[in-house]
């Protein structure tokens, strides 16, 4: 039986991977644009992607008029521009949500080499960390973590991020020397303050902990989460008096 002619990649059936080898749709797009500029490969996976969206929000709306199945844009892009970061974190995390976990992880992974100049890198690399925090893999989100951080080791939010993960697998003095470093980057975001507050309280360090949730207060009055850790430090400080 001959395949229909508008036949799109399914990426619920087969890994990116084996997608673009075999399908003529992604093969084409490809070859099409090997030899387009860095520029215009972004410009036309940006209109794939975005049409993508588009149409997966005229579905949510009206979804008897809609078709597709919502993956294909994502996918497409990333064939156009394997550079195109948008794509790499949705075609990433669909592998992901299909249970295909290290297919994800060469998309998140790819993310850390692109050019620091890329627009919105540093926010789409964070939210690949926490696509998979939220997945409660904290191994895999420590590994991308770490590259992040050796590849924009200035960014305070990725030192956050892996000193979060090595919390999660409790190596706590670890976690609470990558706090520091994201609040000395950051000395006044009262967010990463809280953060190194309560990793000092997890480090039994409480004067220091006390003191840095002070600040982080200060800094934002009703900080509801800082103002939490305090509450807690003090029931601690009590018990120990």
């Amino acid at each position: 039986m001959p395949k229909k002619q508008n036949e799109r990649p399914d990426i619920n059936k087969s890994p990116f991977s084996f997608l673009i080898g075999s399908s003529a749709t992604l093969k084409k797009l490809r070859a099409r644009y090997a030899s387009a500029s860095a520029t215009d490969r972004q410009h036309a996976a940006e209109f794939v992607y975005s049409s993508d969206i588009a149409s997966q929000l005229f579905q949510a709306f009206a979804p008897d008029m809609a078709g597709g199945d919502g993956l294909s844009g994502p996918v497409e892009a990333l064939a156009i521009d394997p550079d195109f970061a948008p794509a790499l974190l949705s075609v990433g995390s669909i592998e992901y949500q299909l249970g295909r976990h290290e297919e994800a992880m060469g998309h998140f992974l790819r993310l850390t080499t692109l050019p620091p100049d890329a627009a919105n890198l540093v926010e789409i690399i964070d939210k690949a960390g926490d696509f998979l925090i939220n997945a409660e893999d904290f191994a895999r989100a420590e590994r991308l973590y770490h590259a992040a951080v050796s590849a924009f080791p200035a960014v305070a939010t990725l030192h956050a991020g892996l000193g979060y993960c090595a919390s999660k697998l409790n190596r706590k003095p670890e976690a609470l020397a990558h706090a520091r470093k994201a609040a000395a980057l950051e000395p006044e975001n009262a967010v990463l303050l809280c953060d190194l507050g309560w990793s000092l309280i997890e480090n039994n360090l409480l004067t220091e902990a006390e003191s840095c949730l002070r600040k982080a207060i200060a800094l934002a009055p009703g900080e509801t989460m800082a103002e939490g850790n305090l509450e807690h430090l003090g029931t601690l400080l009590s018990w120990q008096a």
